[in-house]
């Protein structure tokens, strides 16, 4: 959990801004043929004005001549094109960037939508927008969303959960027309959700990406409505690949674990979370979820939910499936001596039972990388798949071993515990629990809680935090209606 004082709601755009002045910057043009006392200087002898005007029109001939000769060369140091007619320079630089932007801009932006959701209960966003109370006429709170699919009539559009969790209704926006949104599913541990809207007019969807072969420096562009600036885009690079990270909501309760993350430098701000990253191909490659900032607006780290998970998860939500995670079935604090991590407890018939894992057991390494908190224990859970293996090294009475753990599902819900796995009496405390790869605390301090920042304030209400893996977070009239 961000303790540093910066999870917390943004304010209304231009709420907190000083007017900003703009004045014409004319050097020169108020002094220019002026003495120091005031009085206009002299201008020089005809003699001497016509030899300068002279000199300055051979050397305006020599560049022109030179410029044409060297245009070829200057075409390939500027990437762009030099010509000339009747002494008239022109420069047309390269354009590439801006063509690409263009034409990725006109293919993808249409599939990009403008979600406001309303809600029938305040929040703690109250204390931020000064309104509070219930309000169900006028949208609390926006973010953006991706259609990705249709069948006859409906449209399926993907979306982070934390934009549309806890509300009434949501309504979409696409160019000057609006929709009314109904629930299809949500999935809060990978903070994705679907909603539909329902209309005979022909809307377009957005092709999916291959996010498995991105590259660190490849040109992307992030779309969506920040600070409700609608089907807005910025452009950058893939700065790193593979980021992880665990957030907590915006009640302090529950959290979301986040890996294998896209991280850009492409500005996302309040608003653009649940929009669309894009290649240069105009196809999807994330979900823009959310940013490390000291601002709570953009610094140039955002934060992209590969389109690989965001396609799997959206799939299943479609289908009617339950979406499941990796489940090693543990609670879990964080231990000193020896470093590493305690297990709390162990559940029975769990992949950490089946290995051998007992409450007291120290978690020193996962599949051969130190582990020195909880949290490292849940990404490296929630990283893997139902079925997947991994290599657990642990100390019991200062003795360390390794076990292999085949992971289960969490929708296999056990209270029970496994013989040599209840926790200890003096220690009731559930720091973690290994279950579904939820860890306790964030391992980003400046990473902002969701539910803060991507779910727009709009004076009201707010949307909710990123999701808990609770079982009822989903709660709000939206949702009861699926």
């Amino acid at each position: 959990m961000n303790n540093n004082g910066y999870n917390r709601p943004v304010p209304p755009y231009g709420a907190t801004q000083d007017e900003h002045t703009t004045r014409h910057a004319t050097y020169g043009s108020e002094y220019a043929g002026t003495n120091s006392s005031g009085t206009k200087k002299a201008s020089g002898g005809g003699a001497k004005s016509f030899f300068i005007g002279l000199l300055g029109g051979v050397v305006s001939i020599a560049l022109v001549l030179c410029l044409g000769t060297f245009t070829p060369i200057l075409n390939a140091f500027k990437g762009g094109t030099v010509t000339s007619n009747n002494g008239n320079i022109t420069i047309n630089a390269s354009g590439e960037d801006t063509s690409l932007a263009q034409a990725v801009a006109a293919k993808a932006i249409d599939s990009c939508v403008t979600i406001y959701v309303y809600s029938d209960t305040s929040s703690d966003w109250s204390q931020y927008f000064g309104t509070g109370g219930k309000s169900s006429n006028s949208p609390s709170a926006l973010g953006s969303g991706v259609i990705i699919a249709h069948e006859g009539q409906d449209y399926y559009i993907v979306t982070n959960y934390h934009v549309v969790q806890g509300i009434s209704r949501a309504e979409v926006k696409i160019g000057d027309k609006r929709y009314e949104a109904t629930s299809v599913g949500y999935d809060d541990d990978t903070d994705l959700a679907v909603i539909k809207v329902t209309t005979s007019d022909e809307l377009k969807m957005m092709e999916w990406g291959d996010s498995s072969k991105i590259a660190v420096g490849q040109w992307v562009m992030a779309i969506g409505s920040p600070y409700g600036y609608e089907q807005t885009v910025t452009t950058g690079i893939v700065s790193a690949l593979y980021r992880s990270d665990v957030l907590q909501g915006e009640s302090g309760t529950g959290s979301t674990v986040y890996t294998d993350m896209i991280q850009t430098d492409a500005s996302i701000n309040p608003g653009n979370s649940g929009g669309a990253l894009v290649d240069a191909d105009g196809k999807l490659i994330g979900i823009n979820t959310y940013i490390s900032s000291t601002s709570q607006s953009s610094a140039g780290l955002g934060f992209a939910i590969p389109a690989s998970t965001a396609k799997r998860v959206a799939e299943q939500i479609m289908s009617g499936q339950t979406v499941t995670h990796a489940f090693l079935g543990i609670t879990m604090k964080a231990s000193t001596d020896p470093a590493g991590v305690a297990v709390s407890s162990v559940y029975k018939d769990t992949a950490a039972a089946k290995a051998g894992l007992q409450t007291g057991d120290v978690i020193t390494k996962i599949d051969g990388k130190s582990i020195t908190s909880p949290n490292a224990v849940s990404i490296a859970v929630h990283s893997k798949n139902v079925g997947d293996s991994i290599e657990i090294t642990y100390v019991r009475n200062g003795v360390e071993n390794t076990v292999t753990a085949t992971l289960g599902s969490d929708d296999a819900n056990t209270n029970e515990y496994a013989e040599n796995g209840a926790p200890p009496t003096q220690n009731q405390n559930n720091n973690g629990n290994g279950y579904s790869g939820n860890g306790s605390g964030g391992s980003g301090n400046n990473g902002f809680g969701l539910g803060d920042l991507f779910g727009f304030g709009m004076g009201g209400s707010g949307s909710g935090g990123s999701g808990s893996s609770s079982g009822n977070s989903g709660s709000g009239s939206f949702w009861n209606n699926k």
